[in-house]
């Protein structure tokens, strides 16, 4: 799964959790049950969406090494090749990052 795609997934379930937060400040109390199940799933679905990226992530970054040590040992233009490479998983990995931002800790609905 690209990381565009997962950050776009990250993106929504929190606007979901945070939308379904608003509807339930005006539901009944046996609405909101209901509603706090939809968000503990939605929150767990964002933790492994998360968790998914991140592993993509270290992934991306330890190609990028290897190809790093494999344009050390190249010449010409195999070296152009893999630097051509190496670029490009980095703005592939720059790029996830400025389009998802950290998790961050939500309050807890009781």
């Amino acid at each position: 799964m690209g990381k565009k795609k997962i950050a776009r997934q990250l993106a929504a379930l929190r606007q979901e959790v945070e939308a379904l937060k608003k509807e339930m400040a005006t539901l009944r109390a046996d609405q909101k049950a209901k509603l706090k199940d939809e968000i503990r799933a939605g929150r767990t679905t964002l933790r492994r969406a998360n968790h998914r990226f991140k592993r993509n992530e270290k992934k991306a970054e330890g190609k990028a090494k290897a190809l790093g040590e494999k344009a050390a040992k190249a010449k010409g233009e195999a070296k152009v090749a893999v630097e051509a490479r190496i670029a490009k998983i980095r703005k592939g990995l720059k790029e996830s990052k400025t389009t998802t931002t950290t998790t961050t800790t939500t309050p807890q609905v009781s």
